[in-house]
């Protein structure tokens, strides 16, 4: 049954808060590329054109409910950090991050869209206005490392968000595949390409955390004969008054 259109501002978010339900359930059953607009507005119980009053485009509306899903991810992150022992090691970091990645049901898959569907598809200004989110997101779960890993110094915390969201990318591009890729994966010889997101993560975060403790131990490393000396601390990131944080992630 088709609804009347919403007038009111409740009823309008009301509305699109059933949008992004419908988009979310239907994401549950079909892969991205085989979703239309007019089986969210059919699930949504609207008419096939008022979707587009609220989202302009199907990437649009799967990059909102990406940035809902990625909000919470980092809501956890900063939770589970705060209440972490200290120190974090290597291998206690990169469980908590994918714990925190898989607890949201849809943004493995979504980010493994993101920029080679989502982002392509999409105009300046929304593109900007995400990385934005991002960047502000990513510099405070920064900071909550940085007092959490004895190994990095004021500034590496946001080096080391931006390489945890790469390695994120790159697992879940890898780990949603088409239904030939997977039925491919079980032929003799070609196991080895079969990488669940969970265990493929954390192994190349485990890796990774492993290589920035390294780097800081022979930074830290006094040479033969010598006083010993810590690296110079870079300059930490800046608040604006307004409390957001303008960082670029358009290099990623």
């Amino acid at each position: 049954m088709i609804r009347l259109r919403a007038r009111q501002v409740h009823q309008k978010e009301l509305r699109r808060q059933e949008i992004l339900v419908a988009a979310s359930a239907l994401l549950l059953e079909l892969p991205f590329q085989a979703l239309t607009m007019a089986e969210v507005a059919r699930i949504a119980g609207l008419a096939k054109g008022t979707i587009f009053i609220y989202f302009k485009t199907k990437e649009e509306l799967f990059l909102v409910l990406l940035e809902e899903g990625l909000l919470r991810f980092f809501e956890g992150l900063d939770e589970s950090l705060n209440a972490s022992k200290m120190p974090l090691t290597p291998l206690d970091l990169a469980r908590l991050f994918r714990e925190a990645y898989l607890a949201q049901i849809h943004l493995v898959p979504l980010l493994g869209i993101l920029h080679p569907i989502l982002e392509h598809n999409l105009d300046r200004l929304t593109v900007l206005k995400f990385r934005e989110f991002m960047a502000n997101r990513m510099a405070r779960s920064a900071r909550y490392l940085e007092q959490r890993l004895p190994f990095l110094l004021s500034g590496q915390g946001l080096e080391l968000m931006v390489q945890v969201h790469i390695l994120a990318l790159g697992a879940g591009q890898i780990s949603q595949s088409s239904p030939v890729v997977l039925e491919l994966r079980q032929a003799p010889g070609l196991q080895m390409f079969d990488r669940p997101f969970g265990p493929l993560f954390e192994v190349s975060l485990e890796a990774l955390l492993l290589g920035f403790a390294t780097a800081f131990a022979h930074q830290a490393a006094p040479a033969k004969g010598s006083e010993p000396k810590r690296p110079a601390p870079r300059k930490p990131v800046k608040e604006p008054s307004d409390g957001s944080i303008k960082i670029s992630l358009f290099e990623i």
